[in-house]
């Protein structure tokens, strides 16, 4: 590596050298003469105009044209004889030159560049230190943003930040404190922060949107009547007050604002419309109501796992470290379409995931019929996976109205 690098960079200075040392050898035109070179072509283009516009006989015309070809090239060698040829000065500048250049170069490098890496056990060395460095966990930035907002407690963007990041860590009971606290701090005409106060509310009471959070919702589609988190969470919020009138207008609100080519997006929110139009229009009775519901439910997908730690691996978890099962596309997009967070003391558990567990309305499991199931240990509490986390999963699931699968935690994520 090293005689690599000097034959490169000799070859380099080379280079250089090639292109300043030339000049200072090469005839030159004093500025003057080649301005004046450029006057006398002007005038000599000037004049041939003039004599095509005299009348004269052919003959006359190539008579006056050659003299003045002849003027022009006895001014223009007048000015050649004017150059000035390389004397000493030019041969001391070029030594000067041709010394100077590698010392400076090599000398710079050394003195303003990194030549450690030069050196072959350095450069392992550096690699090495390189590879160590591990990218900080979720909880780590976490914790640096509280240290951060107990030195600056009106920061409202960090706040913000802080409540975001427990919701997706579905920490809601961390969350929600946060929440509360941003509206104490002047968020309250904030929609995106009424509706996710909503929605971690629910979260912690079974997905339930009445009460505070439909009156969270409620503000927020005052302050923003097209805010599309509000909709979406307000028209649930109707359907579960029995409100499908209401449900109704806040989801074709909704859909109007979606993309044409967001075509699952619609076509989903466009199933939940039509549901909530046959209530409406009696096509559903209060009578068969029930049992309609129990029939949509016993037709929803469900998955139950069970997940077990193989007695290998006993000794890498600790039972305060986060268990995560959750179910996502076999292809695409590689968010949960369906996810519990449990507590690895817990192990072994069976857990049942459906539609209730989904993280976006328009990603549910009963929108697939086929997943990949995976478990995962954290002892970061990470949603994210990382280097030293406990896996299982299994590829391939065909999904039923009641499918189960057996999953093994068998694996450490390198």
């Amino acid at each position: 590596m090293t005689i690599m690098f000097w034959s490169i960079a000799a070859g380099l200075i080379v280079l250089a050298l090639i292109f300043v040392i030339p000049p200072f050898f090469r005839k030159q035109f004093p500025t003057n003469s080649v301005e004046q070179q450029e006057i006398n072509i002007a005038i000599y283009k000037e004049r041939v105009a003039e004599l095509k516009q005299e009348n004269l006989t052919e003959a006359e015309f190539e008579q006056a044209k050659r003299e003045l070809d002849q003027t022009l090239l006895q001014e223009a060698s007048q000015s050649a004889d004017q150059t000035i040829q390389p004397g000493a000065s030019a041969s001391w500048a070029s030594f000067i030159i041709l010394v100077g250049l590698p010392i400076i170069a090599v000398g710079g490098y050394w003195f303003s560049g990194s030549p450690e890496f030069l050196d072959p056990e350095k450069q392992a060395q550096m690699m090495a230190k390189g590879h160590n460095q591990e990218l900080p966990s979720v909880d780590d930035m976490v914790t640096k943003l509280v240290t951060r907002l107990e030195d600056n407690p009106e920061d409202l963007e960090g706040w913000k930040m802080l409540a975001r990041s427990y919701g997706f860590m579905q920490q809601y009971d961390k969350a929600i404190p946060i929440y509360n606290k941003l509206l104490a701090l002047g968020a309250d005409k904030d929609p995106n922060i009424l509706a996710d106060l909503a929605e971690a509310l629910a979260n912690i009471n079974e997905h339930n949107l009445r009460g505070q959070p439909s009156i969270l919702l409620k503000t927020a589609l005052e302050i923003d009547p097209n805010h599309q988190k509000s909709l979406w969470l307000a028209g649930v919020a109707a359907t579960q007050r029995n409100e499908n009138e209401v449900a109704v207008e806040h989801w074709k609100k909704l859909l109007a604002q979606i993309p044409e080519n967001d075509t699952e997006a619609r076509q989903t929110l466009q199933s939940y419309i039509q549901k909530a139009q046959q209530f409406i229009e009696g096509g559903i009775t209060e009578t068969t109501k029930a049992s309609t519901t129990t029939s949509k439910q016993a037709n929803t997908p469900k998955l139950t796992v069970s997940v077990t730690l193989s007695a290998a691996l006993q000794q890498n978890m600790q039972p305060t470290d986060t268990l995560f099962i959750y179910a996502r596309a076999t292809t695409g997009s590689p968010m949960p379409l369906a996810i519990v967070r449990k507590t690895a003391n817990e192990l072994p558990v069976s857990i049942t995931l459906d539609d209730s567990h989904a993280m976006l309305p328009d990603k549910r499991l009963s929108l697939f019929k086929e997943v990949t199931v995976i478990a995962r240990i954290s002892k970061a509490g990470s949603a994210a996976m990382q280097s030293g986390d406990l896996v299982g999963q299994i590829d391939k699931v065909v999904l039923e109205e009641n499918t189960q699968v057996e999953l093994v935690i068998d694996r450490v994520t390198p």
